[in-house]
């Protein structure tokens, strides 16, 4: 019986959300057991040196949000209060969106050149 509510507790999200905010859970909790604490239940501050670690090394605003929704995910599902439900937790959300940028790397334009050496290439071909 248990099983099923199991399962009945996780079709409440896709699949596809599932094993994001799994997979989301696992490298928080690798993070703050590294450091010496649990992941389950989470501390708010902990979240935000969790938060600000993600933001040092360069992780865009949708990793960020995705390991708070990920956390607090699991927090629901085990009946535990939701740490991310704390002012200093979505301050840093908040910030992720303004100064969370990955760098752009904009290709070259296309030149004549490369159209020209392009359609030399397939000249002889029948393909339509």
């Amino acid at each position: 019986m248990a099983s099923g509510m199991a399962d009945r507790l996780l079709s409440s999200r896709s699949a596809n959300t599932n094993i994001k905010y799994h997979g989301g859970f696992k490298r928080w909790e690798s993070f703050i057991n590294g450091q010496g604490h649990t992941a389950l239940p989470a501390s708010p501050i902990h979240i935000t040196i969790y938060i600000n670690h993600l933001l040092d090394n360069g992780a865009s605003h949708a990793v960020v949000s995705g390991a708070v929704y990920a956390i607090k995910w699991v927090h629901g599902l085990h009946g535990c209060h939701d740490p991310t439900d704390n002012c200093f937790v979505m301050n840093l959300l908040e910030a992720a969106k303004r100064t969370a940028r990955k760098t752009v790397c904009k290709k070259e334009p296309v030149s004549s050149e490369m159209l020209v050496d392009l359609c030399g290439h397939y000249d002889h071909s029948d393909d339509y």
